[in-house]
């Protein structure tokens, strides 16, 4: 992929968020654990996150909201 046409970049920690990102023409850049520590070493752990890009014109972003696409969620009683 040729990097110098990516105009907009997101990064996501939720596999799902980045699946939509990709439905709607992102690109995927790059994958990659990040590690975090806490007070206590036995929480310490690693995350994925995704870091997509845009190549085309204005930016498309997906709706996130945690209720989207749930029963009702646009036309609620």
């Amino acid at each position: 992929m040729d990097l110098s046409k990516v105009n907009q970049v997101v990064e996501t920690r939720n596999w799902e968020h980045a699946n939509k990102y990709l439905e709607l023409g992102w690109v995927l850049i790059n994958v990659h654990n990040a590690a975090y520590a806490t007070s206590d070493p036995k929480t310490a752990g690693q995350e994925e996150r995704f870091t997509l890009g845009w190549t085309k014109g204005e930016p498309q972003y997906p709706d996130l909201s945690p209720d989207y696409g749930a029963n009702d969620f646009l036309n609620p009683d």
